[in-house]
């Protein structure tokens, strides 16, 4: 009977430490998302902004970057002549291809932790 309390302490020990490490190393990961979304989204608006401004020298930054932040603008209209459902994904296609490789990335990490709950558990 001890015996087993031990043994079952010892996998829940492991498990959560298995857990813990997961979480961070996901919270990780999503931050690393994160970053490269919004590196490839202030990438792709700066060139916008480069090109808007060397047509139209006259446009002020500033009135650029208002018109960025602003919520007032009705943009569906104006992707969904391109066939883009904003609500369902980016107009910036490489941050599509980035969502489908993290998320293929995340359910091999989601596995990898199942699996090696299953083997602690099946070894003990």
């Amino acid at each position: 009977m001890l015996e087993n309390k031990i043994h079952l302490k010892r996998y829940l020990y492991l498990s959560f430490l298995i857990l813990l490490i997961f979480t961070v190393v996901g919270n990780l990961f999503f931050f690393y998302q994160y970053r490269t979304y919004t590196k490839n989204y202030n990438h792709k608006l700066g060139m916008i902004i480069t090109l808007v401004k060397k047509e139209y020298p006259k446009v002020k930054e500033e009135d650029l970057i208002s018109i960025l932040n602003s919520k007032d603008i009705d943009i569906k209209n104006i992707f969904s002549d391109y066939g883009i459902d904003i609500n369902k994904e980016s107009f910036i296609l490489e941050n599509n291809q980035k969502f489908i490789l993290f998320c293929i990335i995340y359910n091999v990490l989601l596995f990898a932790i199942a699996f090696s709950l299953i083997f602690l558990y099946i070894s003990r």
